[in-house]
């Protein structure tokens, strides 16, 4: 008996200590992920990573990560959902993706300055100066909506666009609006609760399916539900995040 539980044991170390770990390209992100190692989503990248989570992290724009996930068999990319990466890189319609648990619930929204009137209909941005992420493509968002628009590399810029009048609208994530209004100690833009272009859905990582990455995967899932029963995951993110709670099965 002691031999076929030390067996177990073995083989269980060697899994873990041993398995491949997740190659994840994160989204360069103000306040949250950046290259520099900055950022609510790195700090909790690097608390799973000390309970023993393998994830081989490198921040690197949308653009390159999505391109990074279409060109590598086994890469990953986060924060990220299956249904954002479809849509705003449609040639992973034909590829096998997988996602871990969700982390926080992420929106895409339509927001204007607080002194100004909400969006509550797409029509509306018609000859409006729209600010949009570098890498989402225009007519996957807007339509046939005669706008025009800015495309800019973060929501820093585009907080101190909108604020500057040099911009009418924000197409941006929330939270991270909201994070980078507060940083820069900005009024927070605001939206219209009934639009968005994505609502609520839980970031996570999201990978090309391979074994490797389903066992990985499944470890993230279950630290990951202990860090948000203990309050810690609460604790790095901060009080902008909507934490999406893990229904025990």
């Amino acid at each position: 008996m002691k031999c076929t539980a030390l067996t177990y044991l073995l083989f269980w170390f060697s899994c873990v200590a041993f398995a491949e770990p997740l190659k994840v390209y994160g989204y360069d992100l103000d306040y949250r992920l950046q290259p520099s190692g900055e950022g609510h989503y790195h700090a909790f990248i690097q608390a799973l990573q000390a309970r023993g989570v393998a994830i081989d992290l490198t921040v690197v724009s949308l653009v390159r990560a999505l391109r990074a996930m279409e060109e590598e068999p086994a890469a990953c990319n986060f924060p990220a959902t299956i249904n954002a990466v479809i849509r705003s890189y449609p040639q992973f319609a034909n590829i096998p993706l997988l996602t871990g648990d969700p982390v926080d619930a992420i929106s895409l929204r339509v927001l204007t300055r607080p002194e100004d009137p909400v969006i509550t209909d797409m029509q509306q941005l018609a000859g409006q100066r729209v600010a949009l992420w570098n890498g989402l493509d225009p007519d996957a968002f807007l339509g046939n909506v005669d706008a025009v628009v800015e495309q800019t590399p973060n929501e820093s810029v585009r907080v101190r666009m909108l604020d500057a009048r040099r911009l009418d609208v924000i197409i941006g994530f929330v939270p991270d609006v909201l994070v980078v209004a507060d940083a820069l100690n900005l009024p927070p833009p605001h939206f219209a609760e009934e639009l968005a272009l994505y609502r609520d859905e839980g970031a996570s990582i999201v990978c090309r399916v391979t074994p490797e990455n389903e066992q990985a995967l499944s470890h993230f899932n279950e630290v990951l539900a202990e860090m948000k029963r203990s309050g810690e995951l609460r604790d790095i993110l901060g009080p902008f995040a909507d934490i999406v709670e893990t229904v025990d099965p």
